[in-house]
């Protein structure tokens, strides 16, 4: 059976999930975390479901730079409004204040879905990682001899299959880390 790990930085937001869903997932892991010493503890099983609902950028990089997570049914749970994905790919993206019945709801899609990645074909996966560098899309238009409205296109494009509205550095940084998860 395929055991299910919800990650956090955030004490409440695990104890809370604890209390109302460890009768609905008896198998369930919580793991709390506040630093980068426990990703290196964390190794998940081919096909585990991986929930990871941590607020900070740096501490979510170093969990999805895990091989070992690539192989597995990603969640991510964001503090930002998602539009849920009907796409059968993974890592899906939720919100944070997604109600108890859709992210059961997801996790049951989950369990008997294939681990699809969406991958990028390379011009758009360095629009996006040139982006998440700060480059500005002007110079990266240059650079593709492509529009500026070409490179928004892009970068619109692709935080759209994820379900992300708001297009930001925060969202854009998100989507790099994706593409190097998927890598």
């Amino acid at each position: 059976m395929l055991a299910s790990h919800f990650i956090s930085d955030n004490r409440f937001f695990l104890y809370g999930l604890q209390k109302t869903i460890a009768h609905i997932r008896p198998n369930a892991n919580f793991i709390m975390v506040s630093d980068t010493d426990g990703a290196h503890n964390f190794n998940p099983a081919h096909g585990d479901i991986v929930v990871l609902a941590i607020s900070s950028p740096l501490l979510r990089r170093e969990f999805m730079k895990k091989r070992t997570i690539s192989k597995t049914r990603l969640i991510i749970m964001l503090d930002q409004y998602i539009t849920i994905s009907k796409r059968n790919h993974f890592p899906r993206l939720l919100a944070k204040k997604t109600t108890l019945e859709e992210l059961n709801k997801t996790i049951e899609h989950a369990l008997h879905s294939e681990i699809n990645l969406t991958v990028l074909p390379g011009k758009r996966r360095d629009v996006i990682r040139q982006l998440s560098k700060g480059q500005a899309p002007e110079s990266i238009a240059k650079t593709y001899g492509v529009s500026e409205k070409s490179i928004y296109f892009v970068k619109r494009d692709v935080l759209f299959k994820y379900g992300i509205e708001r297009r930001n550095a925060v969202t854009t940084i998100l989507c790099q880390d994706i593409l190097e998860w998927i890598r």
